[in-house]
């Protein structure tokens, strides 16, 4: 899986609006976890 389709870019960036609640530092923290793998972020923001 990777992070090119469209699909996959969208709940990416869905799971980090949502996990960093408005706080830029926690934006900052998911988009680093999302760049070594996406899918932990998606992971994250669905428990």
């Amino acid at each position: 899986m990777t992070m090119n389709s469209q699909s996959n870019l969208d709940a990416v960036i869905s799971a980090i609006l949502k996990l960093s609640q408005g706080d830029i530092a926690e934006l900052h923290r998911y988009v680093q976890a999302a760049k070594v793998d996406f899918r932990d972020v998606i992971y994250w923001a669905e428990q």
